[in-house]
């Protein structure tokens, strides 16, 4: 007998606004076609406080370009979370700019919705350093970073152990 499903998502929106987040992930992509070929792509991934359905905070994320040209939106984007423009020496000092090291790192997000093809996503129009106004600054709460969820899967499957990190500490981020 036939067995059908559809393939739809019910991925829960994060609310619009203003929201206290913590960059959770940092995950580099690989080359990904696009429409002027193939770039090479990374992405963010956030949490806010707000919280879905299931009792997980909602998560955002946003995708770049590798790179740190002065015009690239990656450049833009973690320029305006940190409130000030990189300096070359932060940029082409070897071996450059840590992408990885804002894991961690508390901020202010702002959640819009588009649509395009009929569906709706939650995108970031813009991100800045936390402010006291929003809170105490958001820490990581339940999410496992994408490296550690296939570095478990590949001990468990070898083994049966399961492994797990923390994130790193703010003191550390050279932001």
């Amino acid at each position: 007998m036939p067995s059908y499903i559809v393939n739809e998502t019910t991925y829960e929106l994060p609310p619009v606004g203003l929201h206290a987040g913590v960059c959770v992930d940092y995950i580099d992509e690989g080359f990904k076609p696009t429409q002027f070929g193939e770039k090479h792509k990374v992405r963010y991934v956030f949490q806010i406080e707000e919280k879905n359905s299931k009792g997980y905070r909602h998560t955002v994320s946003a995708w770049f370009n590798f790179s740190m040209h002065e015009n690239s939106s990656l450049r833009q984007f973690l320029e305006q979370w940190r409130g000030r423009p990189f300096t070359e020496a932060e940029i082409n000092k070897p071996p450059g700019f840590d992408l990885e090291s804002v894991v961690g790192v508390s901020c202010a997000l702002n959640i819009i919705h588009n649509d395009s093809n009929g569906k709706t996503y939650a995108n970031i129009s813009s991100i800045s350093k936390h402010s006291q106004r929003l809170g105490e600054p958001l820490q990581p709460d339940g999410y496992t970073r994408k490296e550690d969820r296939e570095e478990a899967q590949a001990i468990s499957a070898n083994s049966g152990q399961q492994h797990s990190s923390t994130p790193e500490d703010d003191k550390n981020i050279p932001f």
